[in-house]
């Protein structure tokens, strides 16, 4: 499931930004991701935010603009093409 994730957010029109991917554990009911997104400014984090979290499966998310981040927590590859459309749409490109 990595792979699918990672070549499908890996598009040579996307600008080089990373994405990271940690299994879900025993203890963890879902599998978090980071999606490093280009542009996001502090003054647009809580409306991104806001948005992403409407996805369906997303459950949590920390934007960061310091670090040019969203790290969210979510029930899979579903959710997080949800997120990445989101993102994506409102002119963060997503790699």
């Amino acid at each position: 499931m990595r792979d699918r994730l990672a070549s499908r957010l890996l598009r040579p029109d996307a600008l080089r930004v990373g994405m990271s991917y940690t299994p879900s554990r025993d203890d963890a009911a879902y599998e978090r991701f980071e999606l490093s997104v280009a542009g996001l400014e502090a003054a647009e984090e809580s409306r991104v935010a806001q948005r992403v979290k409407r996805a369906p499966g997303v459950r949590e998310v920390r934007p960061d603009a310091a670090a040019g981040a969203v790290t969210l927590v979510a029930e899979g590859e579903v959710a997080v093409g949800d997120a990445e459309w989101i993102l994506e749409t409102a002119g963060y490109p997503v790699e």
